[in-house]
């Protein structure tokens, strides 16, 4: 089960004398990168999004090179307008937008707020007539977005997704800035300077590409000839440029850079999706092979089991878990044992708090499923508040528990047992009744025999008392030991019936007293009343000169 523990306890029905771990006791203990707290008490985010397409040195050198290209190929003289049409790859636009991804400190759950996109479209090629050389300028836009918060909830910035979209297949590179502020004040820079992401290199560890650019400068052009499968032969210049990571992110600063560029022989790509967060492990592009991933702890999230749960698998505290769950492998370690897991099937289970599942997700680039179940307390008409959450859109059912005091099906069934148990206490002094009178027809003989012997009516009509009370006191301790003999052996059964569901944790048996003590006192006053009736009636025969025929 995964739920918040900051309200669960406060929501669930517990049995008594039983708890639950603290939020404090299953944190994600992590010296790591961590997530970016919001101020609290912002309304909105101020997301200001750049884009500056530009060339780099073997970029700009092979687009330099293209009008003595097509001379090698023959086309000698070519005009600007023609040139233009030729380089229109170059032309095409780039856009990105962001997606910023927010997590609710308590529940987990996590939030989406996405901008429009920005567009930027590289500036106009500068050619001669006839064409001899080809220079491009730097293209930028920007601009500046308002995303309104979640309200009332604590906030931390889980992850930054860059959606890029480049459709060119001419050389070209892009550089995406982007900065946060809430209030005015920067968010970014200190607190994400050791952010990462799965695709993008970072820019700390980029100077293991500085000799290698250093050795490309400045560009040079190798010539070489293609021979095409229609036999026409095609003449080439291809720039020395180094081989070097597609993407780069820097987030050390209040204003982030992610560059994109396009290396010699690669085609265009139309979309990207690079996402930046805490701990995001690196396994994206990396040509030169000089990338060293940091020594990161791996995040396990803490889960409490039940003490059945312990002892089945022998697992303790400490113990480190794998857990198949919500499609995939959760690591986690056991960080307690708990009295109980509402909501879960059986005595064997596991709890994990929402909070810190969230935080293992983050750090592999991905989210926590949302719920499928809602658990709230009532303050109110338990039955008016079932008929307003059930009005609310994306409910499919809703369902009232009853208080901790007890309720629904459980309480009817007890109610049922109680007057079940007082229907045979009536049925049981209506026998009793019977057997008394009966038995005191039958042994009439043995009262004139027991005179005639010279034992008194009193005495009779006593020794008479102590038999029977005797009878039923021997009678009643039996009952009710065998009574809660049978109790302990079938309550769980008798429990599974009430409620349809099995229960988590171990169902004791306890006597509910007052409706027992008073179905004990109208059984004792009415098996008082019978003794003391036949008691009476003894007497009455042992005092009796008439003569009968039945006593001879």
């Amino acid at each position: 089960m995964v739920a918040s523990l900051e309200n669960l306890d406060r929501i669930a029905l517990l049995p008594a004398g039983t708890r639950l771990p603290s939020a404090d006791e299953m944190r994600v203990s992590s010296t790591g990168p961590a997530a970016l707290p919001i101020p609290s008490g912002a309304g909105t985010l101020q997301v200001t999004l750049g884009a500056r397409a530009f060339l780099d040195p073997w970029q700009a050198a092979q687009l330099a090179s293209t009008p003595r290209q097509w001379a090698l190929n023959g086309e000698s003289e070519v005009t600007a307008a023609k040139g233009a049409e030729l380089l229109q790859d170059y032309l095409t636009p780039a856009s990105a937008s962001v997606t910023l991804l927010l997590r609710d400190t308590v529940t987990g759950l996590s939030y989406q707020l996405s901008t429009e996109s920005v567009t930027v479209t590289p500036g106009p090629i500068t050619l001669d007539d006839p064409v001899t050389t080809a220079v491009q300028p730097d293209a930028s836009a920007s601009a500046t977005f308002d995303l309104e918060l979640p309200g009332n909830v604590g906030l931390v910035l889980d992850g930054v997704r860059f959606d890029l979209s480049d459709s060119a297949s001419g050389l070209r590179s892009v550089d995406y800035t982007i900065s946060l502020a809430a209030g005015g004040a920067p968010l970014l820079g200190a607190a994400t300077a050791n952010w990462s992401s799965g695709t993008a290199y970072p820019a700390d560890q980029f100077r293991g590409y500085d000799a290698l650019m250093e050795d490309a400068l400045p560009p040079t052009l190798r010539e070489f000839t293609v021979d095409g499968t229609d036999g026409i032969q095609g003449t080439y210049l291809e720039v020395n440029a180094p081989p070097l990571p597609r993407s780069v992110i820097d987030p050390s600063s209040a204003t982030w850079s992610l560059t994109t560029r396009m290396n010699p022989g690669e085609g265009g790509q139309s979309t990207a999706n690079i996402w930046v967060g805490p701990g995001l492990a690196f396994t994206g592009y990396d040509p030169g092979g000089v990338y060293q991933a940091p020594e990161r702890p791996r995040p396990r999230v803490p889960v409490a089991v039940t003490a059945e749960t312990s002892e089945a698998t022998t697992l303790t505290v400490g113990d480190e878990v794998e857990i198949d769950a919500f499609g995939g492998r959760i690591p986690g370690v056991i960080a307690a044992v708990t009295d109980v897991i509402p909501g879960v099937p059986g005595d064997q289970g596991a709890l994990i708090d929402a909070s810190a599942l969230a935080q293992t997700y983050t750090s592999k680039g991905q989210t926590m499923p949302w719920p499928d179940e809602l658990w709230a307390g009532i303050d109110g008409d338990p039955q008016a508040v079932r008929a307003a959450a059930a009005d609310l859109p994306t409910v499919n059912s809703v369902s009232v528990v009853g208080d901790r005091a007890g309720g629904g099906t459980a309480e009817v069934a007890a109610s049922a047992l109680w007057v079940a148990a007082g229907c045979a206490l009536v049925l049981a002094l209506a026998g009793l009744a019977a057997s008394a009178a009966t038995t005191a027809s039958s042994r009439r003989p043995e009262v004139a025999v027991l005179r005639a012997l010279g034992m008194t009516p009193s005495a009779q009509a006593r020794s008479r008392a102590i038999e029977s009370g005797g009878v039923l006191v021997l009678a009643t301790a039996l009952g009710v030991a065998s009574g809660w003999a049978v109790g302990w052996l079938v309550v769980r059964p008798v429990a599974l019936s009430a409620i349809q569901q099995d229960p988590s944790f171990q169902v004791a048996l306890r006597y509910d007293w007052r409706p027992w003590l008073i179905l004990l006192a109208v059984g004792a006053l009415g098996a008082a009343c019978i003794v003391a009736w036949q008691a009476v009636t003894v007497r009455r025969q042992a005092l009796e000169t008439a003569y009968r025929e039945e006593v001879r």
